[in-house]
């Protein structure tokens, strides 16, 4: 965790601002393990390798707490199956991926949040300016995240990992020139909730990009049933529950119609 970071990271409890207790492992301008304190509530957090655990874990409920003890069991072979199934559906993560990838809109520079970034698969996609962000990941698993450390080391990206849920991040208020989120609020237990959130952590004029499978998509909630797997209780796009205020309310297809690409801007400030 870079020591820049303590000016965007809040406390999941109270959106107090941390403070530094303990530091058992440094590096230039990164913690790579020891505690964070609130400065308002006392909360503490602790940082492995890296990345701070900023998620409240009694409030995870639900189906998230279904997908998270689902990805911490699959996140060494979630990768390759989603490899294999990228090329069977859409022609390959190119297509996957950078087709979605598309849809943001990036600067040189920019802060960049993506929700649920899982093992980072779609940081080497989005675009040329990848080198020159300041990128941001957040997701519920901790072990997803141990992945996601692993491949950004390997291909030698800079990010700040951080384990927090979507529907109570662990940022401030107009924190990020872009958000978004590929695969995985079709499962969310509070989808107005992380979408508010996603509102929030913006900054005024960004755009925040979301996307999900359709119910196109080749599965069925039985068949998951079947598999043992947690299921979405609907597919789509959730359309009524984006922010009343978000302007420039935008949908699409993508994926052969198995994918939907949802965006919406938050205002400037009046």
């Amino acid at each position: 965790m870079k020591l820049s970071a303590l000016d965007i990271y809040t406390c999941p409890e109270c959106k107090g601002k941390f403070e530094i207790v303990k530091t058992d492992s440094a590096e230039d301008q990164e913690i790579l393990e020891g505690t964070l304190k609130c400065r308002t509530c006392k909360r503490k957090a602790t940082i492995r390798k890296g990345i701070p655990a900023l998620i409240n874990q009694g409030n995870v409920k639900g189906s998230d707490l279904k997908f998270q003890k689902f990805y911490d069991r699959i996140s060494p072979v979630y990768d390759p199956i989603v490899r294999f199934a990228s090329r069977i559906l859409f022609g390959g993560d190119i297509a996957f991926r950078g087709e979605f990838a598309r849809h943001l809109e990036l600067k040189p520079r920019d802060k960049v949040l993506e929700v649920s970034v899982g093992s980072c698969g779609n940081y080497p996609y989005i675009g040329t300016f990848t080198g020159q962000l300041d990128l941001f990941g957040l997701d519920i698993s901790k072990n997803f995240l141990k992945q996601g450390l692993k491949n950004i080391n390997r291909w030698k990206i800079d990010a700040q990992l951080c384990q927090g849920n979507a529907d109570d991040m662990p940022y401030a208020d107009d924190s990020f020139d872009c958000v978004f989120h590929k695969g995985g609020i079709n499962g969310f237990t509070d989808k107005s909730k992380a979408l508010a959130e996603m509102f929030r952590v913006a900054k005024p004029g960004s755009l925040i990009t979301v996307s999900d499978e359709t119910e196109n998509m080749f599965y069925t909630k039985k068949q998951f049933k079947k598999m043992g797997l947690p299921s979405f209780e609907e597919l789509g796009a959730p359309l009524d529950l984006i922010p009343e205020e978000a302007e420039d309310v935008e949908l699409q297809q993508t994926g052969l119609g198995m994918m939907y690409v949802m965006k919406f801007r938050k205002p400037l400030k009046k």
